[in-house]
């Protein structure tokens, strides 16, 4: 039996999907009020759906693991808040390292199983030069890093301290994963943005990666024999302003026209804290994301691409597809 957090999300979706099509028994763990949109739509199969276990816990809840491990072999942790806002900083290492660490724990106690941990990029040593960042690039304690940053830095750091005490597993870190997603919510929210008008574009560069990818890698090296490892999955290093231009091609809107410097960034994000602290709606551009939009991380993936002999889809072609899926389901358009 495999267990998968976060089997809701952008990731444990996709994750679910392949699992179930390669015909393992899945347990997914998830919170009494889960929306299930998602992972039902990734299930054009409704027999392969049905084939899902659901236990009702929550990552938080040691109890509810305990339970939901009953039988499990392998564990897919890919639950995790990701939030920019300001004041999130309590709930995000709460969940994110402090749910980690109960999985851990858990899966500690029972010396069978099997961990594939789903870390990020932000935990890397990233801008500390103009390198290529890499799996050996160390944390930089900077007031630059986001709560969110710190907080799945944190979470990893349990994982460490579990593999040091015996517990077999695999880390990743993914870079910004795109897919056919929540277009309201996570990183697929972006293709929202762009069809519905997006005037301005940074000099800013990261790594990109197709959702698929992510998940086809973390379940190669769950079924090898890697451990006591980590792994950037990153398909392309691109720039924000190729990617909201190609996103916008694909579309076929209006591509953003001027460029968002520094200066009129932060002068974004508090003209938005202003408007958040007026209407009581969170705020949708931050001082983290209007930061890291400005800034050039490079990531190299020669260690997986190594590891597995994996070819990464194009991201102009993670694009197309993603961008084609949105206009044929047009759910936003006015």
């Amino acid at each position: 039996m495999y267990l998968v957090t976060g089997a809701t999300g952008l990731l444990g979706s996709q994750l679910t999907l392949d699992l179930v099509q390669q015909g393992k028994k899945v347990r997914v763990l998830m919170r009494k009020n889960s929306n299930l949109d998602l992972l039902k739509k990734k299930f054009s199969n409704q027999k392969l759906f049905d084939t899902i276990e659901f236990a009702e816990g929550d990552i938080l809840d040691s109890f509810s693991i305990e339970e939901a491990l009953e039988g499990v072999s392998h564990v897919y942790h890919c639950a995790a808040l990701v939030n920019f806002a300001p004041g999130k900083r309590k709930e995000l290492f709460k969940t994110n390292a402090g749910g980690t660490e109960n999985i851990v724990n858990l899966c500690l106690e029972k010396s069978s199983i099997r961990l594939g941990y789903v870390s990020s990029v932000a935990t890397l040593g990233r801008g500390i030069s103009s390198d290529e960042t890499d799996e050996n690039t160390l944390w930089d304690s900077s007031q630059s890093n986001s709560a969110y940053a710190e907080s799945k830095y944190a979470a990893e750091r349990e994982v460490w301290r579990g593999i040091t005490e015996g517990l077999n597993a695999v880390i990743i870190n993914p870079s910004v994963i795109i897919g056919e997603g929540n277009w309201r919510n996570d990183s697929s929210s972006l293709i929202r943005k762009v069809f519905e008008g997006m005037p301005f574009y940074t000099k800013g560069v990261s790594g990109f990666v197709d959702v698929k990818d992510v998940s086809r890698c973390l379940i190669k090296l769950m079924d090898g024999n890697f451990t006591a490892e980590k792994y950037i999955v990153s398909s392309e290093n691109k720039s924000y302003e190729w990617l909201l231009k190609t996103i916008a091609k694909n579309l076929n809107v209006k591509p953003p026209q001027f460029h968002a410097s520094p200066f009129l960034s932060s002068l974004a994000w508090r003209m938005e804290k202003l408007r958040s602290l007026i209407s009581g709606k969170p705020s949708l551009i931050t001082r983290e994301t209007t930061f890291s939009a400005q800034q050039k991380y490079y990531y190299s993936n020669l260690k997986i691409v190594k590891a597995l002999n994996y070819s990464f889809i194009p991201v102009e072609k993670t694009l197309e597809d993603v961008c084609s899926a949105f206009l044929q389901q047009q759910p936003y358009r006015k």
